[in-house]
């Protein structure tokens, strides 16, 4: 189950996704929801996750679209955390695990960008232009599959932007 699946099918916040919990995630019924009930935020590198929320409106329960109630429910099959997205401790994600799983889909963004090559022994600087839909030329199962700069707020935004 990952963060931006939650995050474009739902108006999630970054914060909300990282400490949503199984027991908020209501899946069996003829109106599948999640809770809103905690936050997340990190402490010196360390997950902190929150029951006290920023306002009483954050504290809500959102409708969610059917093709995430079947990843949710797939997800929760082999799920081994309280935590929907949790590290392999199964655990809520430390700030630098969150980063680090937020450049997965940085560089997937086809954005020219400063690479480094060796030559004659030495690291020369050149501009790496990327094209939509080509593969990284180090690492072949990486696809550029983006043509702007995305950042989480970014998904939430998509999705209030398809109701209104």
């Amino acid at each position: 189950m990952g963060l931006c699946w939650i995050g474009c099918s739902s108006p999630l916040r970054r914060e909300e996704i990282l400490a949503l919990q199984w027991d908020c995630v209501v899946l069996d019924t003829d109106a599948p929801y999640i809770m809103v009930r905690r936050a997340w935020h990190t402490e010196s590198n360390r997950p902190v996750i929150m029951t006290e929320l920023k306002t009483k409106a954050a504290c809500r329960d959102i409708a969610i679209p059917e093709n995430l109630v079947e990843c949710l429910k797939e997800a929760k099959k082999v799920s081994k955390s309280d935590y929907v997205i949790a590290n392999p401790d199964g655990e809520p994600l430390s700030y630098t695990q969150f980063k680090r799983l937020w450049q997965w889909i940085v560089t997937r963004t086809a954005k020219p960008r400063i690479a480094k090559k060796k030559v004659g022994g030495k690291y020369v600087k050149y501009i790496l232009e990327p094209k939509l839909g080509e593969k990284a030329r180090n690492n072949g199962h990486v696809t550029y599959t983006l043509d702007f700069d995305v950042t989480p707020h970014q998904l939430t935004l998509s999705v209030i932007s398809d109701k209104v």
